[in-house]
């Protein structure tokens, strides 16, 4: 099993480096954009903090990941510096074990420049197992959690239930899917994230990050990305 560094700590922790207050129009906006979140994500006590996040163990896979984390907090900092009136968060937002596994969730955003702007934000999960401390790919976590990718589409189908079509505009509102949608059919589409999407809680039971994108030009922003955290049952 792979052993911590120090004993005293988890396996993931982080310190605050800086934290700044939000004002409360920013604060405001981004709430709304996370509060279609079901699942392990409580937004307060991370709002504008900027953290160090440490793997406590050490390992090829460990170091690789640890250099990433550190990129996104320097990319941050040169930001800040770069625009004047944005502010940015990076923290360590989620954390769990089991006797098999280390996950963990980041969440970054980069508030908005300019009025018109949605500005950006991602929320990332990692799954380390235990046995050699390296990455877990999807399938891995999937066997682990005794779970299907047709599992997690139909609890999908079951609990985000669409809103009422808008006849007018002849679109359906959202389109739950595995990877993309027909923007000329859907105004929303939520789908599956990418590999580093999934995240086992100390129950070892499966959260999914689905991401959840505008499609019509009708809406704010059709580039823009939101994110909804997915626990299953």
């Amino acid at each position: 099993m792979v052993a911590k560094l120090d004993t005293n700590k988890p396996f993931v922790y982080s310190e605050i480096k800086e934290k700044y207050d939000q004002k409360e129009s920013i604060s405001k906006f981004l709430g709304e954009s996370i509060s279609m979140s079901k699942g392990p994500i409580s937004k307060d006590p991370y709002m504008g903090d900027l953290q160090n996040i440490t793997l406590n163990f050490d390992t090829e896979s460990s170091k690789k990941i640890q250099d990433e984390l550190n990129k996104e907090i320097d990319t941050l900092e040169k930001d800040q510096v770069k625009y004047e009136n944005m502010k940015g968060t990076f923290a360590l937002i989620n954390y769990a074990e089991t006797d098999n596994t280390i996950s963990f969730m980041t969440f970054k955003s980069i508030f908005p420049t300019v009025p018109a702007d949605v500005g950006m934000y991602t929320i990332k999960s990692y799954v380390f197992s235990k046995k050699d401390g390296k990455p877990m790919n999807k399938n891995e976590v999937l066997d682990l959690a005794k779970v299907t990718n047709d599992d997690i589409y139909e609890q999908m189908i079951k609990n985000l239930k669409p809103e009422e079509p808008d006849y007018d505009k002849n679109a359906i509102d959202y389109k739950i899917a595995f990877d993309s949608c027909d923007a000329t059919k859907y105004e929303k589409c939520i789908s599956i994230g990418t590999e580093d999407s999934l995240y086992i809680n100390e129950n070892g039971k499966l959260s999914v990050i689905l991401t959840y994108r505008y499609l019509t030009q009708n809406a704010l922003d059709p580039d823009a990305v939101f994110y909804l955290v997915f626990q299953m049952n």
